[in-house]
């Protein structure tokens, strides 16, 4: 073999390698736009271009975004009603245990019915106490 010919396979097999390579990427891209594909609800089991996946991939994060955040706007508001509601039963033990009425046991978490109105507040719509 001359030295041209030994040339000519060293550069074939250098074309070879980069060509594997480039096809190990593009198989992988390939893949990954099909899991993307099958992550979103939209997408699932169709066929799409890459665009379209991508598209509907970010329309898809901005609405759970959007959802978290209402989500998380829920879970703030029933903390602070949770708060509020624990602060009327202690003074309604508290009341209770000053008025000397009653004998419950401090575990017991029986309120008395007749103190809870029925009207709600416009601004916490937790119930109202009535005396």
């Amino acid at each position: 073999m001359n030295e041209e010919e030994g040339e000519q396979d060293i550069e074939a097999e250098r074309r070879a390698h980069h060509s594997a390579l480039e096809r190990r990427r593009r198989d992988h891209i390939k893949y990954t736009f099909g899991c993307l594909r099958d992550a979103v609800p939209s997408l699932q089991w169709e066929r799409a271009t890459r665009a379209q996946i991508l598209k509907r991939a970010t329309d898809y994060i901005q609405v759970m975004r959007r959802r978290n955040r209402e989500r998380m706007h829920t879970i703030r508001d029933l903390r602070r009603e949770k708060h509020h509601l624990e602060d009327q039963i202690r003074a309604l033990e508290n009341a209770e245990r000053l008025s000397g009425g009653g004998r419950c046991s401090p575990s017991s978490s029986v309120v008395s019915t007749s103190v809870v109105a029925d009207s709600v507040s416009p601004a916490s719509s937790s119930p109202v106490l009535r005396r």
